[in-house]
């Protein structure tokens, strides 16, 4: 048996062009530069290009990303893609996943739907190789003029130390020699092992305990199948009693198997293709696939969760986002979709503020919200990763006793499946919701259907792309006194770089828009009067029964950081 080149992917080397830094004898100080061309820094070049910031990407590589890697990706990353304008031809590819399966040995305990709500625009969980999801972002990074993509140019060292608070020196190697490039903004976004993080003397905190002692092997193979599209967990399964295995189906005909070696395992002795395979033909059999011997082998590589965090995503002008930022185990598919949620925050802050419509302290928020928000959501799945590492002897003991009362007690899920943890959403770790919605001050804004006429469409369709929203809901479609001339007000200060829609959502007439379902409207708890102001990535900034104009001045004030 031998790994084989995959089918679902063909990779593009890119060429290296001759930067102007080697070519002029001096050049200025650029807006920002991008350090890493992965889903998360393409995501934060486009996001800035948007809106007018000029960029300059650098990448290590020649292409996007040699395997599948990440395969979840989650609503709130697909909504970042709507609002950049590359979602369709992502949803082209991707597959949508049904169910989550829980087996203990042989036998099937659990099974539960993702959640397809009529109301929401997208599903839970899509599926699609990391490499698609960079290329549908990449083919927007091409296309646009502000964004100076230079493939094969490695950050070496970067000095932050004699430099005023708004720049930075980078130095970089290229295939045409070394260069110095000045930036008044960096956002690291290179990975866990990234030369800036490293530069710059940054260690990681390590957020639980003893979750690096385990090896983990995953592999691809391919092998045509009529499966329900699932993800599938076994616990204790008859080849591995002492484990869990995770099983993924991917588009293209590709399969996922994840599973944990036994402590002793050699780890260059378990990557051996022939090894792997006979885990892969094991697993087969046990699902009682016929043909258990046609798959092909197109990826194997091990790695050992990860869950750690930089103190503080901020240093001077640079800026950590994604992996070079935090790493979440791979347990509950959070990395990347974590990652993407960064660009978001990140991406409409520095755009504002660089355009000089937002307060430059508005760039700190970005650290005060989203290392909370990570931390909170690697204390989430802290448990199933304790379960499924067992780092140490009593966390084996535990895992054990969860394992043996898995059939009959199903509290102990969430134990053992980092998918049914918690996925911590709110900026305000401390905030205690009532209400029974999450349309509020510090949520993600949920979606809702509307008929538009004879047109279905959804309320993340309304708003503003790197802008402000503010929606209104009343019974006859108009909006309060004080609202719009509010916001005409700060246009008039910012006429070409403030952003921001008013749009009036109608219960009643079929005019305008509505929403379609009262159950929709009640999960955003509206009632007449109700005003809601969306930043833009999605979230909540300010809500109101009856807002006055001086609320509405004081919320959009208080979003710009003023």
């Amino acid at each position: 048996m031998k790994v084989e080149k995959p089918g679902f992917f063909k990779w593009e080397h890119y060429p290296s062009v001759t930067p102007p830094e080697l070519q002029q004898a001096q050049v200025g100080v650029h807006p920002v530069v991008v350090v890493g061309a992965g889903p998360v820094g393409l995501t934060l070049a486009l996001t800035l290009a948007q809106q007018e910031i000029p960029v300059v990407m650098l990448e290590a590589r020649d292409q996007v990303s040699d395997s599948s890697r990440t395969l979840a990706v989650a609503r709130r990353s697909v909504q970042v893609m709507d609002r950049l304008g590359v979602s369709a031809a992502f949803r082209e590819k991707a597959i949508t996943r049904e169910r989550n399966y829980v087996y203990h040995g042989r036998q099937l305990i659990h099974s539960a739907p993702y959640e397809q709500s009529v109301a929401e625009k997208h599903p839970d969980i899509s599926v699609l190789q990391q490499p698609w999801t960079e290329k549908v972002l990449l083919d927007a990074v091409l296309e646009n003029e502000l964004i100076d993509l230079r493939w094969l140019n490695a950050v070496t060292a970067v000095n932050v130390e004699d430099q005023d608070q708004d720049q930075s020196i980078l130095t970089v190697s290229s295939p045409q020699g070394e260069y110095l490039l000045k930036a008044q903004y960096v956002i690291a976004a290179d990975g866990a092992r990234g030369q800036v993080r490293r530069s710059l003397g940054l260690a990681y905190e390590e957020i639980g305990d003893g979750v690096l002692q385990r090896n983990f092997i995953i592999c691809d193979f391919e092998m045509p199948s009529d499966l329900p599209i699932a993800r599938r967990l076994w616990i204790s399964p008859p080849y591995k009693p002492n484990s869990a295995v995770i099983l993924h189906r991917q588009p293209f005909n590709t399969w996922r198997l994840d599973y944990a070696l036994d402590d002793g395992e050699d780890i260059e002795e378990a990557m051996k293709p022939e090894v792997v395979a006979r885990n892969v033909r094991q697993q087969l059999q046990l699902m009682d696939i016929p043909d258990s011997e046609e798959f092909k082998l197109v990826w194997i590589s091990s790695y050992r969760p990860m869950s750690r965090s930089l103190p503080c995503y901020r240093q001077k002008s640079v800026f950590f986002v994604g992996d070079a930022a935090h790493q979440t185990p791979i347990f509950g598919g959070r990395g990347m979709n974590q990652g993407m949620l960064d660009a978001a925050n990140l991406g409409w802050k520095l755009g504002m503020v660089m355009n000089g419509v937002a307060n430059p302290d508005l760039l700190d928020s970005y650290d005060t919200e989203r290392r909370p928000l990570i931390i909170q959501n690697l204390k989430d799945i802290g448990l199933a990763t304790l379960c499924m590492t067992a780092p140490t002897r009593g966390a084996s003991l535990m895992r054990q006793a969860a394992f043996d009362l898995l059939p009959t007690e199903r509290f102990v899920l969430d134990l053992v499946d980092a998918f049914n943890a918690n996925k911590s959403e709110c900026l305000f770790a401390d905030q205690v919701n009532e209400t029974g919605h999450t349309a509020l001050p510090g949520y993600p804004l949920p979606d809702c259907r509307l008929e538009q006429g004879a047109q279905t469409i959804y309320l993340h369709d309304l708003l503003k792309p790197h802008g402000f929203t503010s929606l209104y809901f009343s019974a006859n479609g108009q909006l309060p006194e004080g609202l719009q001339s509010e916001t005409d007000k700060l246009q008039a200060i910012f006429p070409r770089y403030f952003r921001h829609e008013t749009v009036a959502l109608d219960k009643a007439s079929a005019n305008t828009p509505k929403v379609a379902y009262l159950q929709e409207g009640e999960r955003l708890g509206l009632q007449e009067g109700t005003w809601l102001l969306v930043r833009p990535d999605g979230y909540i900034k300010a809500r109101s029964e009856k807002p006055l104009g001086q609320d509405i001045n004081q919320a959009l004030h208080v979003a710009l950081g003023n």
